[in-house]
């Protein structure tokens, strides 16, 4: 049974292609025995572009889906356009004094970072999409929104509730699907801190690729249960 995680380990970070092996590993698991499990904010569709990519799946969770149970309304939001408008045409947005501070993947300024202080101080909640720790654009390395959630917890003493992985309450949605415990659960990504730290913690065997975040072994900090240089080698 696996969780398997998709930017930098099924399709490349940069031109959002299926990497080697990825098609052959995935459509030649039996569809009952696994879930995509993603951090997207970006695509309301992306279930269907994988589909269109030609993977072959069934079960499919990213933090968009999840984001119901989390909020409810008057939501400040920071990301990138394509989350704004996603966020935009379910929930009403407020910049004032806003209930949820929704934050996802973008590169902020100091003028944005001092309203996330702002806001959070005059009472809003912080959600954070996720925890992923960095992220990859253009070949170079950013910290996420695990990274910058932390941050303003440690510049405002505030807590933060995580939608995505790796939350708890997002893994136990997943496990769902299967209806396995955790210890039967395999969960295999790129991100060591954002995915495989949290997944370990609930048990499940991980397994790290090297086709995404971390490019040499000498970076890893936390040793996983398996290194594989690509999908070809977990088997």
């Amino acid at each position: 049974m696996y969780f398997i995680d998709v930017q930098g380990t099924l399709i490349s970070d940069k031109d959002k292609t299926p990497l080697p092996c990825a098609l052959d590993f995935v459509n030649s698991l039996d569809k009952e025995k696994f879930v995509i499990v993603t951090n997207n904010t970006k695509r309301a569709d992306f279930r269907e572009y994988l589909q269109n990519l030609g993977f072959d799946f069934k079960y499919y969770l990213d933090p968009l889906m999840v984001l119901d149970e989390k909020i409810d309304n008057e939501v400040a939001v920071f990301g990138n356009e394509n989350f704004k408008n996603i966020i935009a045409s379910k929930y009403k947005l407020n910049y004032r004094n806003p209930k949820y501070l929704v934050l996802s993947v973008g590169i902020y300024s100091s003028d944005d970072f001092s309203q996330m202080i702002e806001y959070i101080l005059n009472g809003a909640k912080l959600i954070a999409m996720h925890k992923t720790s960095i992220y990859v654009s253009n070949d170079k390395r950013y910290p996420a929104v695990g990274a910058i959630a932390e941050m303003l917890k440690y510049a405002t003493g505030c807590e933060y509730e995580v939608v995505g992985k790796p939350s708890e309450s997002f893994f136990k949605k997943a496990q769902s699907y299967l209806n396995v415990p955790f210890e039967k659960i395999t969960m295999i990504s790129d991100d060591l801190i954002g995915d495989l730290l949290g997944a370990k913690k609930l048990g499940m065997r991980t397994i790290l690729t090297l086709t995404g975040k971390i490019k040499d072994k000498k970076e890893i900090t936390i040793n996983p249960d398996k290194i594989v240089k690509r999908l070809c080698d977990v088997k």
